[in-house]
């Protein structure tokens, strides 16, 4: 079994601002990060797509207390979105 999309490929879109995930073929559920195989049905049959990065907020947290050498990176917020397509992702 091979990768659709692999982390690497998924890394170099990001930093090209472009969001890829996965829709599966058979069920239409779409995963994001890249996986083997479907989040729902497990199926291998996924195609890459590129979403369009919009979403709503569902929750957020702002962190004030940093880990140990990253002192000068607070505070900062995390927020978890549900995309338009359907996954949530973190950032």
């Amino acid at each position: 079994m091979e990768y659709k999309l692999s982390y690497k490929e998924y890394s170099e879109a990001l930093k090209q601002n472009k969001l890829l995930g996965l829709k599966c073929e058979n069920c239409g559920i779409v995963t994001v990060p890249p996986k083997m195989v479907c989040r729902s049905c497990a199926s291998p049959d996924l195609e890459v797509m590129e979403l369009k990065g919009n979403g709503k907020i569902q929750t957020f947290t702002t962190c004030n207390v940093a880990a140990e050498g990253r002192e000068d990176e607070v505070p900062y917020t995390i927020l978890l979105v549900e995309l338009d397509e359907g996954p949530w992702i973190m950032g």
